[in-house]
Formats: C-alpha cells, sequence, structure tokens
C-alpha cells in the first residue's frame, strides 16, 4: 500500500531550522515502518523552498499536473 503526505508545513518564524527535513522524514519512516510499501506527497510548483527539501530527503518529482483556480 502506499501514503500521501499532505498539509505540511512550517510557520515563516521557525523555517530554515530544520523542522520541515524532521516532520517530512518522521513521518515517511513512521509510514514505512507500518507497512507502506511508498510514500507520496504533493507541492505548489512555485515552492523551489520545499522542492530543494524533498529532493535532498529522496523524493523525486513523478507527474506534474496542472490546477487553475479562479483569482
Amino acid at each position: 500500500g502506499s501514503a500521501h503526505l499532505h498539509g505540511l508545513g512550517v510557520r515563516p518564524g521557525g523555517r530554515g531550522r530544520g523542522f520541515g527535513a524532521a516532520l517530512t522524514a518522521g513521518a515517511v519512516r513512521a509510514l514505512l515502518a507500518g507497512g507502506r510499501d511508498w510514500v507520496s506527497l504533493g507541492m505548489w510548483d512555485d515552492n523551489d523552498g520545499a522542492r530543494r527539501l524533498y529532493h535532498r530527503l529522496g523524493f523525486r518529482t513523478g507527474h506534474r499536473l496542472t490546477t487553475f483556480r479562479r483569482r
């Protein structure tokens, strides 16, 4: 089975201190230890900081989706 991480975030004052990496890595470890075969997540395309973090943790871009919303 798979798992999907959704809605992870760190408040602006806590960014750059390793909280996002710890949160994400801990969640992934717990899910894999709990029997999941793989873990996915999603992010907005312009979130370069999150992309760097996720790639550093071993995630790779598998699919790109386009979302449209009214402004």
